[in-house]
């Protein structure tokens, strides 16, 4: 009589054991989300500053990189229009989150256009494109970075060799758009075009692993995050359940009770 109490007892525990830790998995999976990716190049390093004038720099490039497809420079540009990313507005930033950075675009030793950095969504996406001439401060800033371009670059847009060093660069202020709300910045064809990106490739946007640069704790650093598993959290229960070498221990317990 004891014995068949006990392999009552143990049959009971089983499935008990069983279903609670199912129960307490998709609990989890349900209370415990895990953090959004944010960019690592974005995340502050201990107490050194973010470098954004860098980091929307070397995302650019990454982003271009991953698909192959050559970034034009002031070195490489000839003709081309390029974004010299030596010249920056100051970061701009709204009460959402959202923060955002102006660079030239620049062709022939001239400034003919206007880049932005834009990061959003609580700095999990980011994307470029160059901004329309109906920015309110289009003409201030183009003309600012153009005073920048002639004195820091080795020949400016008159022909005239430049004097200055391209450290320090100062940055140039400028506001957000008036009207719009937010961070919105008209793009210029209407679509988020961009003339100074590699052919037929778009403007850069997306998440982190577009850049191939996440940093899911919080600190700085590149990592490849691989995606987030779809799993069922009871799957494993039901694996279990349908493993013979399981099955033929609950019947070799149920054998015994019929004793």
């Amino acid at each position: 009589m004891t014995k068949k109490i006990i392999l009552r007892l143990a049959l009971l525990a089983v499935t008990v054991f069983s279903v609670h830790s199912c129960r307490t998995e998709d609990d989890v999976a349900q209370n415990t989300k895990e953090p959004q990716n944010k960019f690592a190049a974005f995340s502050q390093n201990g107490n050194e500053k973010v470098n954004y004038p860098k980091a929307f720099e070397y995302l650019f490039n990454r982003y271009y990189e991953l698909k192959d497809a050559p970034v034009k420079n002031r070195n490489t540009a000839g003709d081309s229009p390029y974004t010299d990313f030596r010249f920056h507005s100051q970061l701009m930033e709204v009460d959402n989150g959202d923060k955002a950075m102006l660079f030239p675009v620049i062709k022939g030793n001239k400034v003919i256009g206007l880049m932005i950095g834009l990061l959003e969504k609580e700095e999990t996406y980011l994307r470029y494109y160059e901004i329309a001439a109906t920015y309110d401060q289009y003409s201030f800033a183009v003309n600012s970075f153009q005073k920048l371009a002639d004195k820091y670059s080795g020949v400016n847009s008159r022909g005239i060799v430049g004097s200055g060093s391209n450290t320090d660069i100062p940055e140039i202020i400028v506001g957000p758009p008036r009207g719009g709300g937010g961070m919105y910045f008209p793009p210029y064809d209407g679509g988020g075009g961009c003339t100074a990106c590699p052919p037929d490739q778009g403007s850069p946007s997306g998440e982190c692993p577009k850049y191939g640069g996440c940093s899911s704790n919080g600190g700085s650093g590149i990592v490849n995050t691989p995606p987030a598993s779809t799993k069922d959290p009871c799957e494993k229960m039901k694996e279990q359940n349908s493993n013979q070498t399981f099955k033929n221990k609950v019947s070799d317990l149920d054998k015994q009770r019929s004793i």
